[in-house]
C-alpha cells in the first residue's frame, strides 16, 4: 500500500515557518508513516503548476499554513483551495488549517467552517513563538492518526448490515471549529443570548405541570392538557383574559430566585459574558438580577407587542441618554415580564396577536433587529417542540435571516421530541434538514446546564 501523502499548501513569503512545519512532519516521514509533499521538490524547469495539481490530486491530508500571506495570496486562493476544497466534497480529502500568524482567518467563510489547528485558534507562532514545537508536535501526531485511520481496511460490501438503526445515540452536533467560533463571538460582543423555559427547571414549575394542574383544577374539557398556551387559552374565556398573567405572575413571584454564586448556574455564567444584549422569552427577572450580582448596571425592556402596555421611558429610544454597552446591558423580554401581566404572551390568542403585530407594526426596535442579523444567536434553554421556540424562531429571527444577511446561529435546545421517543440519527437528522439546516443552526444536544458546564470551561480556557 502506498503511503498517503501530505500536502503542504503556504505563501513563499512564510518559508520558516513552513521549514519548522517540516522538521516536526519530517519526523513521521522518516518512521515510514507519511510522505510530505510541498513545493520543494519541483525541480528546476518543471511545469510548476501541473506539479502542484498532481500533488493536490494525489494527497489523502492537505496541510494549510495560515497567514495574513496566504490569504492574499492570489495563486493560494484562486488556484489550490478550489482544488482542495473540491476533492474535499467530493473524495474526502482531510484538509487541516493550521493558523501560522495572527490573521482575520474567521472572516474567511470557507475557512471558518474548517476545524482549525490549535482548536483554540491561536497562532501557533504567537507569545513570541514560546509554545511552537509544543503545538506543531501535537499537529504532526494529530495528522499520524489520520493517516492510521485512512490506512484501515473497509468493511467488505458483501457485509449485510441491519436495515434498523440504533434505539438511541449520544448525540452532539458542535465541533471544536464550532465552540472556537461561539467563544471568539463571546469575546468581541458579538453574541446574543436567548434565554428560553428549561433555564428555570429547578425552580419554576414546567409549562407542562402549570397546564396540567390548571385543565385539572378548571376542568379543561380537551385532551391536550399539558399544553400551556390552550389551557391558558381556555381560563382567560371561562374567568376573564387576566386571570392567566395573573396567576403565572403570582406563581414566579413566591418563586426563589436561583443562587447566583454557583458559577455553573446559567443566568450567573451568562450575566459574566462581556455581552451587552440579553434577549428572554421568560417573565422572570432572573437575569437582570443575576447582571447585578455581577457589578452590571442591568435595563430592563419589555417587548411592546400590544396596545395596552404602557408606553414608558426606553433605552432604545433616539433621544435616550444611555449607551447599551457590557457595563450597561439590557434584557429583552419579548414575551413579557411579571410586572407587567397585560405584556406577557401566554394564551394562544396572545401567540397569534404577538406574530401578526411584529410583522406589521414597527414593534421590534431597530437595535434588537440588528442584533438578530449582524451577532451569532445562542438559544439557551429550549425544546424542539416548544411552542415559545418555534414562534420566536419563525415569526422573528427566520423572518430577518430572509430578508437581510447574518451570521450563523449557535443553538443549545433540549433533546426532547413528543411522547417520551428518544433522539436517534434518522429524528436529527429530519429535524436539521426540515427546519433548522437551512438557517445555518449548530445544535449542541444536552440541557441547558450540561451547555452552560462545558461553555464556562471552554471560556476560561479560551479567555
Amino acid at each position: 500500500m502506498s503511503q498517503p501523502s501530505i500536502f503542504i499548501s503556504y505563501s513563499r513569503k512564510d518559508e520558516a515557518e513552513k521549514d519548522k512545519l517540516l522538521s516536526h512532519l519530517g519526523v513521521l516521514q522518516s518512521a515510514g508513516l507519511i510522505s510530505v509533499w510541498s513545493d520543494d521538490r519541483i525541480s528546476a524547469g518543471a511545469d510548476w503548476r501541473q506539479a502542484i495539481r498532481e500533488a493536490i490530486a494525489q494527497a489523502k491530508v492537505a496541510v494549510l499554513l495560515v497567514s495574513a500571506n496566504f490569504l492574499t495570496s492570489d495563486f493560494i486562493l484562486d488556484s489550490e483551495v478550489p482544488s482542495l476544497l473540491q476533492r474535499q466534497q467530493e473524495q474526502g480529502l482531510v484538509i487541516v488549517p493550521v493558523i501560522a500568524t495572527a490573521c482575520a482567518w474567521r472572516m474567511v467563510d470557507w475557512l471558518a467552517q474548517l476545524q482549525v489547528r490549535p482548536k483554540s485558534g491561536r497562532p501557533v507562532w504567537s507569545d513570541g513563538g514560546s509554545h511552537v514545537d509544543e503545538d506543531l508536535t501535537e499537529i504532526a501526531e494529530e495528522i499520524a492518526r489520520l493517516v492510521r485511520t485512512q490506512e484501515k481496511p473497509t468493511r467488505p460490501s458483501s457485509v449485510v448490515r441491519s436495515p434498523h438503526p440504533p434505539a438511541a445515540v449520544s448525540v452532539q452536533t458542535l465541533d471544536d471549529q464550532d465552540w472556537d467560533s461561539l467563544l471568539y463571538r463571546i469575546k468581541t460582543g458579538m453574541c446574543t443570548p436567548f434565554i428560553g423555559p428549561e433555564v428555570n427547571r429547578k425552580i419554576i414549575q414546567a409549562d407542562r405541570e402549570i397546564a396540567l394542574a390548571w385543565a385539572q383544577e378548571h376542568t379543561y374539557p380537551l385532551a391536550d392538557v399539558e399544553n400551556l398556551p390552550r389551557v391558558a387559552q381556555y381560563l382567560a374565556i371561562k374567568r376573564d383574559l387576566a386571570f392567566p398573567a395573573d396567576e403565572v405572575a403570582r406563581l414566579t413571584a413566591i418563586r426563589a430566585a436561583p443562587d447566583f454564586s454557583n458559577p455553573d448556574e446559567p443566568h450567573s455564567f451568562l450575566a459574566s459574558l462581556p455581552l451587552p444584549l440579553f434577549l428572554t422569552t421568560n417573565y422572570d427577572h432572573f437575569m437582570t438580577q443575576a447582571l447585578r450580582h455581577h457589578n452590571r448596571n442591568p435595563h430592563q425592556e419589555v417587548c411592546r407587542w400590544n396596545r395596552y402596555i404602557p408606553e414608558t421611558k426606553s433605552v432604545f429610544e433616539p433621544n435616550s441618554a444611555v449607551e447599551i454597552s457590557k457595563s450597561n446591558p439590557v434584557v429583552y423580554h419579548l414575551y413579557g415580564h411579571v410586572d407587567l401581566p397585560e405584556s406577557m404572551v401566554l394564551t394562544e390568542d396572545n401567540y397569534l396577536d404577538f406574530l401578526v403585530n411584529i410583522s406589521r407594526q414597527p414593534v421590534i426596535p431597530r437595535q434588537i433587529e440588528k442584533a438578530l442579523v449582524r451577532t451569532s444567536l445562542l438559544f439557551v434553554g429550549y425544546d424542539l417542540t416548544d411552542f415559545r421556540f418555534r414562534i420566536l424562531f419563525r415569526g422573528l429571527v427566520a423572518a430577518l435571516q430572509r430578508s437581510l444577511r447574518r451570521t450563523s446561529i449557535a443553538v443549545q435546545l433540549v433533546p426532547q421530541l413528543p411522547g417520551g421517543r428518544q433522539i436517534n440519527e434518522s429524528h436529527v437528522r429530519n429535524y436539521l434538514q426540515d427546519y433548522l439546516a437551512k438557517d445555518d443552526v449548530r445544535i449542541y444536544w444536552g440541557d441547558s446546564f450540561e451547555f452552560i458546564k462545558e461553555l464556562r470551561a471552554r471560556w476560561e480556557a479560551y479567555a
